[in-house]
């Protein structure tokens, strides 16, 4: 039997829409199993209790799992994703456009 490690899997859900306007929720959730694979399918099984906990969500699309590569149970402190983006050099213009523009503010 293969040991078994921690995974991150990410997944976007659209949960209501109003107008031209809804919320989306990227969530991130922790798995141990011997691959990605297993890790996946763990996940899709989690979506699907999710889902029916939710009426009206709907899964938008998953984006795979992330190996934290540690087989202990303890994870304080451990990186759980890490993504790289392109952007403008300008840190609060970057932030702004892959960012600002969805954040959710209290006003709206």
């Amino acid at each position: 039997m293969e040991d078994q490690h921690w995974f991150a899997v990410r997944t976007i859900f659209q949960h209501e829409t109003q107008g031209e306007r809804a919320t989306f929720e990227e969530r991130i959730t922790l798995y141990k199993a011997e691959s990605a694979e297993g890790a996946l399918e763990l996940a899709k099984r989690d979506s699907e209790k999710y889902l029916e906990m939710n009426e009206g969500f709907r899964q938008i699309k998953r984006l795979g799992a992330f190996d934290l590569g540690h087989a202990d149970a303890d994870l304080h402190g451990r990186e759980v994703w890490s993504h790289l983006s392109e952007g403008s050099a300008d840190p609060e213009q970057f932030y702004e456009e892959k960012y600002g523009r969805f954040d959710l503010h209290e006003d709206e």
